[in-house]
């Protein structure tokens, strides 16, 4: 089920490194083209936004998988290659595993577990 992820955001691109950072957004359309068709993960999302001055991020990239697949997505050479250079060239960039649909109660529930554990 694609109810993990990876999101990948950032506020806006390194004044200067704008050609770059277009070079970069093809390389990261293209993998994740790629890992769909390879069926590595389930698909993809991107959200753009309108500028905000920083109060919310400029773009947000989503791969969809199972558990597996996003963990496998993290150890991949080809992305982590991509996340260093999007560190370089874009303001802000960040990722973090993220969760929809079933896996939110699943995540709700293991943190209700971790509370409940400080308090023994």
């Amino acid at each position: 089920m694609a109810d993990h992820g990876l999101s990948a955001a950032w506020k806006g691109t390194v004044a200067g490194r704008e050609k770059q950072s277009m070079d970069l957004w093809a390389d990261a359309l293209t993998f994740a083209e790629k890992q769909k068709a390879d069926a590595n993960i389930e698909e993809y999302t991107v959200q753009l936004f309108t500028p905000t001055g920083g109060a919310i991020p400029a773009g947000i990239l989503t791969y969809w998988g199972s558990e597996e697949q996003v963990l496998a997505l993290l150890a991949d050479e080809e992305r982590t290659r991509i996340a260093q250079r999007a560190n370089l060239l874009l303001e802000g960039f960040a990722e973090a595993r993220t969760m929809r649909g079933e896996a939110v109660m699943e995540g709700v529930n293991e943190y209700s577990e971790i509370i409940d554990s400080l308090d023994r």
